[in-house]
């Protein structure tokens, strides 16, 4: 999944995320990386984006696939984009952490017929957390959001700003969105 020395296109991200973001701070550096691997991996995730890449993926069930291939046919499910967001924040500096749990309250994930197996990213900057989703496009300061019992949650104040907002899913549309990376390669 990851060879940077033989993946000319994820060299060709990350040698553009440090240009990109060579003047930005921290908290500005991570919007950036969020909002970029958003365009490169097919925006906000929909079930029909999922079943496109797990389509794709199952191509090449037995031969390396490589994070640029995903990149370049725009696909990628959240482990994938975590993943992306990763590499690229470690590339820049960022503490970063990849997690892996359940999105929203533990029962409704066993109980639901898919459930709702998530990976995501803590980020720490100058004693503050965030939770970055990229799957979804958000962005959680800490206090929007807690983790615990193996997943993460939206906070009751973050459901109530979504619904007010308008949003269908407000577990899945929680928190903060940026513009797009303009420029991308």
């Amino acid at each position: 999944m990851v060879d940077r020395s033989t993946d000319s296109v994820l060299a060709k991200s990350i040698e553009y995320i440090k240009k990109a973001t060579r003047n930005l701070d921290e908290v500005d550096k991570m919007k950036f990386i969020n909002q970029y691997v958003l365009d490169k991996m097919g925006g906000i995730g929909t079930e029909e984006s999922v079943n496109r890449t797990e389509n794709f993926t199952n191509k090449f069930e037995n031969t390396d696939m490589t994070l640029g291939t995903l990149i370049e046919h725009g696909l990628g499910v959240c482990r994938h984009r975590a993943l992306l967001f990763k590499i690229l924040s470690d590339t820049v500096g960022l503490k970063v952490s990849l997690k892996r749990g359940y999105y929203a309250d533990i029962s409704e994930a066993i109980s639901s017929e898919r459930g709702f197996n998530h990976a995501w990213n803590i980020v720490q900057i100058k004693g503050k957390t965030y939770l970055v989703d990229t799957m979804h496009g958000k962005l959680m300061p800490e206090g929007e959001y807690r983790e615990g019992k193996g997943g993460f949650y939206a906070s009751q104040k973050s459901i109530k700003q979504a619904q007010a907002h308008g949003e269908r899913n407000p577990l899945l549309n929680t928190g903060y969105g940026y513009s797009p990376a303009v420029g991308t390669p």
